[in-house]
């Protein structure tokens, strides 16, 4: 049986056909449990047309310039971004604005630095007044007084924090009513990150650019009643920003390490997101969960350029599992 590749790598289609205004992206990913989606048909034709609104934090040209250097990203995979100040609220009647003018199609997506972190929550209570649905916000590393759960029009939340930061290290909540995917990624024990480097750091920017194109692309995900997530990335492994989890339930003889094997991610992050030390043994019938990405359809992409060589190691063990 062939092995399959480790959860945490992404792979990307490189295909920008018509969409977003005359760019659309086409996005192969690892699916729950690590392998390549099921091929399906994409969940609509009409083309999608993907929002993001980056928010500064205080001084923002100084010290949240790595929101600037992420639009620049966007923009140039065809993705409209726009940086404004951590002044929420006139970004927040465009956002609705622009939304209204194209409710079918438009997607909003939002990120944030700092307490322009904080900001783009609170902006995402003013769209849920105006009953619009947030498909994305990103956060890095907002502050400690974030006084505002993340509401319930949120569909996907990834926070990127360190909780040693004295100026940010804010962990996000969530309302008892929040059904979306959720992850507090925290980043205490990674070297070269602080809080005004933490929006710069390129492999970020690398691990949450798919995600924001995902939803341009294929909307949001169904909802599969999915478990939200808090972890602590260990200082030596590659980081993985899942976006949410899945429980299991341990067959007898199961081990993290089984487990890890099973479903395609590092055994660390079983043991992180369950809180379970080094040393700790499952027991048969334990609930687990499981870290995981959201998965995308992979036949839109298989259309225009053709499966990745890749990827044709993934499919047929996934599919003895089933």
């Amino acid at each position: 049986m062939k092995t399959a590749l480790p959860f945490g790598r992404w792979i990307i289609g490189a295909v920008f056909a018509a969409a977003l205004g005359g760019c659309s992206t086409a996005i192969v990913d690892l699916d729950s449990v690590g392998s390549i989606s099921k091929q399906q048909a994409p969940a609509s034709p009409a083309v999608l047309e993907g929002r993001v609104f980056a928010l500064h934090g205080m001084m923002g040209k100084v010290f949240s310039t790595g929101m600037d250097d992420l639009a620049k990203e966007l923009n140039s995979r065809g993705l409209r971004t726009t940086v404004h100040e951590r002044e929420w609220h006139d970004v927040a009647e465009r956002a609705i604005a622009e939304y209204k003018a194209a409710p079918d199609r438009m997607k909003i997506m939002l990120v944030g630095h700092s307490d322009g972190a904080d900001s783009v929550i609170a902006m995402s209570y003013r769209l849920q007044e105006a009953g619009i649905p947030v498909a994305l916000v990103i956060t890095f590393d907002p502050t400690r007084v974030l006084s505002k759960p993340v509401p319930s029009n949120v569909e996907r939340f990834v926070n990127l924090y360190q909780s040693s930061n004295f100026l940010g290290g804010g962990s996000a909540r969530r309302v008892a009513d929040f059904h979306g995917h959720f992850a507090n990624v925290n980043l205490k024990e990674r070297d070269g990150f602080s809080h005004v480097t933490i929006d710069k750091a390129r492999v970020l920017h690398e691990a949450i650019i798919p995600k924001f194109l995902q939803v341009a692309a294929f909307g949001s995900p169904q909802n599969d009643n999915p478990v939200s997530i808090d972890y602590v990335v260990p200082k030596d492994a590659a980081i993985e920003i899942w976006d949410s989890g899945i429980t299991i339930r341990a067959e007898p003889a199961d081990t993290v390490e089984t487990l890890a094997a099973r479903y395609g991610v590092p055994a660390w992050g079983i043991r992180r997101v369950n809180g379970l030390a080094d040393t700790a043994r499952i027991a048969s019938g334990q609930n687990l969960v499981i870290p995981r990405y959201i998965s995308t359809p992979a036949a839109m992409a298989r259309q225009l350029a053709g499966p990745p060589p890749e990827t044709l190691a993934l499919t047929q063990p996934q599919a003895s599992r089933q």
